[in-house]
């Protein structure tokens, strides 16, 4: 798991801060160190309905999250 902060810039950019991390729950293989740095990459982010867009600088691609269901 890890924690940490974040701040938006009101033109729709992103800055990630990370804080304490732990590998206690990864299994081996686990892209957990990847998706970290890849988090770092972060610049700018944008809301597409329930998606959430991260986009990465220096033409590194975006991440895309979904909007989770009710439990």
């Amino acid at each position: 798991s890890a924690s940490g902060t974040y701040t938006l810039d009101g033109a729709g950019g992103l800055t990630l801060e990370l804080g304490p991390t732990t590998l206690a729950e990864c299994e081996p293989g686990s892209l957990y160190d990847e998706y970290l740095e890849m988090l770092g990459w972060v610049r700018t982010y944008v809301l597409e309905g329930d998606q959430l867009v991260l986009n990465m600088m220096a033409d590194g691609g975006d991440l895309f999250f979904d909007k989770a269901s009710p439990a």
